[in-house]
């Protein structure tokens, strides 16, 4: 057999492999950016760049005073009144 008439066999059969799976694959990439793009809508405004980011601003600014008032003060990780049980105890 000819190498040309092989090559341009094997050249048409990976065309048309490649015209057949292209429209899937661009579904699937128009799924997975619709998809990270809700999630991102949903979602804006949480997380590093949200609201706790000012507030461990200001824990990471406090002196070890100030801390230990604001904890005392109901202010702490688990709630006010359960934090204000743990004080007591120490």
């Amino acid at each position: 057999m000819n190498s040309r008439i092989l090559k341009l066999i094997v050249g048409g059969a990976l065309l048309g492999a490649a015209i057949f799976f292209i429209p899937f694959f661009l579904l699937k990439v128009a799924a997975v950016i619709l998809m990270f793009g809700l999630f991102r809508w949903i979602f804006k405004g949480r997380g590093r760049s949200g609201r706790w980011a000012g507030f461990a601003d200001r824990i990471r600014s406090m002196s070890d005073e100030e801390y230990a008032n604001f904890k005392a003060g109901g202010h702490g990780p688990c709630g006010g009144s359960r934090n204000k049980l743990a004080t007591e105890r120490v």
